[in-house]
């Protein structure tokens, strides 16, 4: 579930709140008011995403120099040092392929290769 963190206050909801969009806003209020408060949060979400909400990426990611292990397009797991300015590695994180462990690079590779042969199949 994405998280985001709210830019500017609505209602009684002050800035830097975390809101998730899966739930309703969870406060000690009258139920009129609290469907409001959500309708207008997912309101502004629609319409004013980058503007009034900032996307909480708690995935875990190195620092430079940092050793991480990432899996190529062969299969092979991988270590490297992070760079932060390596368009390659920002790519693997952004893609989800940028792991503190060997074996949690394993994991994640045997679990898509095992996606991928079970969608390509008739």
């Amino acid at each position: 579930m994405t998280k985001y963190r709210l830019k500017k206050q609505v209602a009684d909801i002050m800035p830097g709140e975390i809101i998730l969009f899966n739930d309703y806003w969870h406060r000690e209020a009258d139920i009129e008011v609290y469907q409001f408060i959500n309708d207008y949060l997912s309101f502004l979400f629609a319409k004013f995403k980058d503007e009034w909400f900032e996307e909480i990426d708690e995935r875990w990611k190195p620092k430079n120099i940092q050793e991480f292990f990432f899996f190529n397009s062969k299969g092979k797991t991988t270590c490297s040092n992070w760079i932060d300015k390596c368009e390659k590695h920002q790519d693997r994180y952004k893609f989800g392929n940028c792991f503190q462990t060997k074996e949690q690079a394993e994991q994640a590779r045997d679990l898509i290769r095992e996606t991928l042969i079970n969608f390509n199949k008739n």
